[in-house]
């Protein structure tokens, strides 16, 4: 059974094993199997298709394969797959040392057996450490780790198998076998780095996936400059694995292809590992350990804050440096306590969104859902603003306003200008949050503050030094390198955190594994690879358990079975890809939830993945139970979110451009379609979404919406920004006519809301008036309706002082 899931891996079809082995088919039978057959057992028309197709090609490899190992049940042919995707893969290239002279001074005979048992011992090192051999070249051989399936250290594995691989044919050596000994040895080249893998070349039975990338040729070049018995390493590589194994270096070389010298290094043998690793944030769940100090630090501000005599603390560290699970923890300790906890997340898409933490967490506290309809979610903003002890009309409203909500004759609309109606919103918040601390104290969290936005800056300025005599805890996490502007006040403390000792490490192992048995080889691994981040312990833990590794220990491996996204550290990249490849089909929901965002609405992946209903409900439930997202509510209105930031930026960064804007332009088109009220509350999401499809005149025009939205409430700092992305986009289009109207259009908005917040004098202010009037001026006709934009020039040089120009004008 074994056998056959592992070809149906090798295809992409591993999702059939089950039912193959219900129905008795084994690997032995397997060439027997008719369309029919298939058909009886539930297998659709292009999934029957391609298993009969990769059947007639095992037959055809059987019958025909000129390699003197046997290719049926090994893999030395590369799997066929559909769907090409981006991964770093570590690549072997192998070659036998004197194998002209060799075949000079042996018979043919003798010189197959040599072949032979040079080709099996290479063979048996390379599985052993879970390689796949992609062709034999000759002597040579080329062989990936990482591809089809990725395992958490394959560059680790390639250099066990490379030194495995030498040691073995010194052994044929000594054994005195063959005629001729002498100089018989390999030479193995290894370079880690991303590659395309899964196009389909070739015709019919020859069609085979490719692998596409520097990384083969830079492994073949390395190998041609080794000396026999030696393993060269490339730059990348040594980087990846330098913590496991004892190196020499080579020094600097030119490397044939590299455009720089670069410093290559011999691999000599392995050591007790140690590593370093970096992560995007996500929350933690696992207990914490390590952090006895600073937990009680908190609990210290807590029971100042409880008194009257308010507090502010700012946690800063490293992604996964366990920020979120000490506030945790707090608020565990605290649960005894009378008190209102309340939490804010701000979101690296919203930046420019104004007030997006505090509105989703109205929406969130008010169980909002968007298929609602306009009189449900009005009931449901009554009821918390009630429940707050908040009964101004006004106020829900301003609220509802913010929100998208119709008010549906129920409310009256605010009739403040925008200014005034900006400052309402912002007194409405602050007054709100006075409320909740009148009646009991309050812990309020705002997390990822690196990613505000302007408006909700703004407010904190207001609550940072108002609540020094409040019963109120404010805490706010925020990265390392974010320039916090609250902090030197008298009620206020920094905290950093740094990375956990090795005994904690070791203790985060043993909580997380306490069901199962994991090899003292494994522990130790799992902690001098993690280097002290509880993030990465739980994370390599986590794989291994799921993986099942933990019974074996080390002998045979370890095996593991994004508005712009930041490339995950290549020290992660392989244990990540290893949790979404042993999703099988479940891995192309997790990218279409990618392209969404950190979070996907349920409703829009329905309609966006190219699934049946039941097929994307298994999936989900495949997603969430491997502990890869997050669930909130049950479909239709569920929403599911990416535990990990790097989860979703590998899962989006596997796919290739075309397929992204495919998908991006599908999101978006099914925005616009099916959802109003999101394309009226967040036309920039709609916007991002067109711009990555390339249709950048629709997102040009969502942006000068989202722009329209922001200004329109005095929110002058994201529509700044929404009309300077907007330029960008425009400034990439050919000249035209077309063109430069719209860009006259954004340039005077941009005037307008520069004279808002920098005032008419400012010399940004005349340059961006001026842009727009040349622009004017080479349009030629009757421009009058671009008048507003003389407009501007002329205030400008007034009151600057510049009468002449002011008068010409």
């Amino acid at each position: 059974m074994q056998d056959l899931v592992q070809w149906l891996a090798r295809i992409g079809l591993e999702q059939y094993a089950q039912s193959m082995h219900e129905n008795d088919i084994d690997f032995e039978i397997l060439q027997e199997i008719t369309d029919s057959d298939l058909k009886e057992i539930g297998i659709s028309i292009g999934h029957r298709r391609k298993i009969l197709a990769a059947i007639k090609k095992l037959n055809h490899e059987e019958a025909n394969s000129p390699q003197p190992v046997e290719p049926a049940d090994s893999s030395t042919h590369i799997p066929v797959t559909d769907n090409a995707e981006h991964r770093q893969i570590t690549v072997m290239f192998c070659d036998l040392v004197g194998s002209t002279r060799l075949s000079q001074q042996l018979g043919s005979e003798e010189l197959r057996e040599v072949m032979l048992a040079y080709q099996a011992a290479c063979k048996s090192a390379i599985e052993a450490h879970q390689g796949f051999i992609a062709r034999y070249m000759g002597d040579g051989m080329l062989v990936y780790f990482g591809y089809p399936h990725a395992h958490e250290d394959d560059t680790q594995l390639a250099i066990r198998a490379g030194l495995a691989i030498v040691e073995s044919i010194g052994e044929l050596n000594s054994d005195k076998i063959y005629t001729v000994t002498k100089d018989f040895a390999v030479r193995v080249g290894i370079a880690t780095g991303p590659v395309i893998v899964g196009d389909l070349i070739g015709e019919g039975d020859s069609r085979e996936s490719a692998v596409v990338g520097e990384t083969p040729n830079l492994a073949a070049r390395l190998q041609a400059i080794a000396d026999p018995g030696q393993v060269i390493i490339s730059p990348s590589t040594y980087r990846l694995a330098k913590g496991f194994f004892e190196f020499s270096s080579l020094g600097v070389q030119q490397v044939k292809g590299l455009s720089e010298p670069v410093v290559i290094w011999h691999a000599v043998k392995e050591t007790p590992t140690e590593s370093r690793f970096e992560s995007s944030n996500r929350e933690k769940l696992t207990p914490l350990i390590g952090r006895d100090e600073e937990l009680q630090i908190l609990k210290r501000r807590w029971d100042l804050s409880k008194s009257g005599k308010g507090q502010i603390v700012f946690i800063t560290g490293e992604p996964g440096i366990g920020k979120s699970r000490i506030i945790q923890a707090l608020r565990e300790s605290a649960s005894s306590d009378d008190m209102t906890r309340v939490r804010y997340q701000c979101s690296q898409h919203h930046t420019n969104s104004p007030l997006y933490p505090i509105l989703a967490n109205f929406e969130f506290a008010a169980g909002i859902m968007s298929s609602d309809s306009s009189d449900i979610k009005l009931d449901k903003l009554e009821r918390l603003l009630a429940k707050l002890g908040d009964s101004d009309e006004t106020h829900m409203s301003l609220l509802a306003s913010l929100l998208a909500i119709p008010l549906n004759d129920r409310y009256e609309p605010y009739s403040g200008d925008p200014r005034q109606q900006r400052q309402a919103v912002l007194s409405m918040l602050q007054y709100q949050f006075e409320l909740l601390s009148s009646t009991n104290p309050i812990l309020s969290v705002f997390e990822d503050v690196h990613w505000i936005d302007p408006s909700t800056m703004e407010l904190l300025d207001r609550l940072v030094d108002g609540i020094n005599e409040s019963p109120v805890m404010l805490i706010l996490t925020f990265r390392e390198g974010f320039d916090c502007p609250w902090t030197g006040r008298p009620h206020s403390t920094l905290m950093a955190l740094n990375r956990i000792a090795r005994d904690d490490a070791l203790a985060i192992v043993e909580k997380l594994s306490v069901r199962h048995h994991l090899s003292k080889d494994l522990v130790e691994h799992i902690v001098s690879r993690t280097d002290g981040v509880p993030l990465f312990v739980e994370e390599m833990t986590k794989m291994l358990l799921e993986s099942g590794s933990g019974r074996q220990g080390l002998g045979r491996g370890i095996s593991g079975d994004s508005d712009e996204t930041i490339s995950p550290p290549e020290t992660l990249r392989d244990s990540l890809t290893a949790r979404l490849d042993r999703l099988g089909s479940a891995k192309a929901v997790a990218q279409t939830c990618s392209v969404i965002g950190r979070s996907a609405n349920y409703a829009l992946l329905k309609l966006v993945a190219d699934m049946p209903v039941e097929a994307l409900n298994a999936s989900l439930d495949q997603l969430v139970g491997a502990e890869l997202m997050s669930c909130r509510g049950t479909p239709p209105d569920a929403e599911y979110t990416f535990k990990h930031a790097l989860v979703q930026d590998t899962a989006y960064q596997s796919m290739l451009s075309g397929k992204l804007k495919s998908i991006h332009g599908q999101i978006a088109d099914m925005i616009h379609d099916h959802f109003p009220t999101e394309l009226e509350q967040h036309p920039e999401i709609i916007a991002h979404h067109y711009h990555k499809a390339g249709r950048q005149p629709l997102a040009l025009d969502y942006l000068e919406k989202a722009a329209a939205r922001t200004l329109g409430r005095s929110n002058y700092k994201e529509g700044i920004n929404y009309l300077n992305q907007a330029l960008m986009l425009i400034r990439e289009e050919p000249e035209s006519d077309q063109r430069n109207e719209r860009e006259i259009r954004v340039q005077a908005a941009l005037g307008g809301a520069l004279i808002a917040t920098r005032g008419f004098a400012h010399p940004e202010t005349g340059a961006t008036y001026s842009r727009a009037a040349d622009l004017v001026r080479q349009l030629g006709g009757d421009t009058s309706r671009f008048n507003p934009v003389r407009y501007g020039v002329w205030v400008f040089n007034l009151v600057r002082s510049e009468f002449g120009l002011a008068y010409e004008l």
